[in-house]
């Protein structure tokens, strides 16, 4: 539209051209009150452009913008979920895992460049608040034991693991007059679900790390550490730098 509006509004200045008198051959045969009637139809045509134009991208704006905000709302949404463990432990996985992939496709409606910034540092937050839901042991993807940082390493044996299978499963059964049901069921997370968690997690809108470019303490800075009483740091990044600087021993 905004091309049509250009083209028309060219047009309207060529005609108005024609109704002054400059010495030089004219294109187009036209007498100066017709070339002043094309003029003001084509400035008419090209303000309707214009106009279009203007509400067209004022309503990309506002669908731009109610896609960040439904974006950002199913990402807290689904942390909530996760941390709340209801109505199961596996129910809640299950539904925030929808909520994340909901909220990343509504992300793919917004267009402004504002918009966009907006959602990646929102999504940067919130991958970081996710982050420990899957640090947990792994009793707790068994449905079992409540929530907590997993240690530094893990070890099932195989009667460890046909315990945790036989303890995370279950018999359900409904009776009722003429009617009675029964099945087995279990609590542990879907492995596609933890998949979801992870892969929202892991996965970043900004192609570059914004720490890549980063250094590390200038001289001077670790003068300024030790002027504002920044011993802690002052100390740790001294211990750094000597530690890498130490040749390896054989």
């Amino acid at each position: 539209m905004l091309c049509f509006g250009v083209v028309f509004m060219l047009l309207a200045i060529a005609s108005a051209a024609h109704c002054f008198s400059f010495g030089l051959p004219s294109i187009l045969p036209w007498n100066t009150a017709i070339a002043a009637s094309a003029a003001g139809s084509f400035a008419t045509v090209a303000a309707i452009f214009f106009g279009l134009y203007q509400f067209r991208h004022q309503d990309d704006v506002q669908r731009s913008q109610f896609a960040l905000a439904l974006a950002k709302e199913g990402v807290e949404h689904a942390c909530q979920v996760l941390a709340s463990d209801k109505p199961t432990r596996r129910m809640a996985w299950v539904n925030a895992a929808r909520l994340l992939l909901r909220a990343e496709a509504t992300a793919g409606s917004i267009r402004e460049t504002d918009h966009l910034a907006s959602w990646g540092l929102h999504r940067e937050e919130w991958r970081i608040r996710l982050l420990p839901f899957l640090r947990c042991s792994h009793r707790f993807y068994f449905g079992l034991g409540d929530f907590n940082e997993c240690g530094t390493s893990v070890s099932i044996d195989q009667d460890e693991m046909q315990g945790l299978f036989a303890e995370s499963a279950f018999t359900s059964s409904f009776s009722a007059p003429g009617l009675s049901w029964e099945g087995d069921s279990h609590t542990r997370v879907q492995e596609h679900v933890v998949r979801v968690i992870f892969n929202f997690v892991s996965s970043s809108t900004d192609p570059q790390d914004p720490l890549a470019g980063s250094e590390g303490f200038s001289e001077s800075e670790l003068e300024k550490l030790g002027e504002r009483d920044l011993w802690g740091v002052l100390g740790y990044v001294k211990a750094l730098q000597a530690g890498e600087s130490e040749p390896e021993k054989k």
